[in-house]
Order: C-alpha cells, then sequence, then structure tokens
C-alpha cells in the first residue's frame, strides 16, 4: 500500500494479519467465524457473482454479496480515549455510549 496516507504499524493479535492505522484512535482486530454455517468452504474472487445456494447469515449471502461473523480479537484504544471511558470524563469530539463502556469493563483492552 505505498500510497497509503496513514502510517500503518503491526498490530498486537496473534498470527498472520494486517497492519493496523496507527493515527486510529480505537481498532478491532478480528477473525472470520468461518465455521459458522459452514462457510469456510466459500471461496472469493468470483467478480461476475455466485451462483446459489447462499448461505443465510455467514458466508456468501447473494449472487454479489457476504456477510462475515467476526470475532473481536483485541481491542486497540489510545490512552486518553480509554482513560476517557475508564474515568468517565468527556472527551470531545468523540461521543460515547454506554454500551461501549460495557464492552470495555468486560473484554481483552489494551491501551
Amino acid at each position: 500500500m505505498k500510497n497509503c496516507i496513514f502510517t500503518l504499524e503491526d498490530g498486537q493479535a496473534e498470527g498472520e494479519r494486517p497492519q493496523v492505522i496507527k493515527e486510529a484512535f480505537q481498532v478491532f482486530e478480528c477473525t472470520w467465524n468461518s465455521a459458522l454455517e459452514g462457510a469456510f468452504a466459500d471461496k472469493a474472487g468470483c467478480l461476475e457473482g455466485y451462483k446459489p445456494p447462499y448461505r443465510n447469515f455467514n458466508g456468501i449471502t447473494s449472487m454479489h454479496g457476504a456477510h462475515f461473523i467476526l470475532n473481536i480479537d483485541k481491542i486497540l484504544i489510545k490512552e486518553k480515549y480509554y482513560n476517557s471511558i475508564k474515568f468517565c470524563e468527556t472527551l470531545l469530539p468523540l461521543k460515547i455510549f454506554c454500551a461501549v463502556l460495557e464492552l470495555f469493563l468486560h473484554s481483552k483492552i489494551i491501551a
């Protein structure tokens, strides 16, 4: 990605993964749960579209579409945003909702 305007760096999740954007205030490192609905058998790359049968919710779901159920492996967040959630501080212009706070309190957080 030689023309990328962002700085890319290695993430913190294990295994071979794409790099993450260093300037991002938050990154979710995920893996596709290909075991659901047998979606591991799907192969990408057919630009003309895929013939049926289609999967209901995970993998190739229509002629030109797909849905992917992801597992969140790591949540990377800049320290000032992490602290604003942890200590219930307001950090503008970012609006943080209660559901996000709940996610952070019960997840694997890397600050």
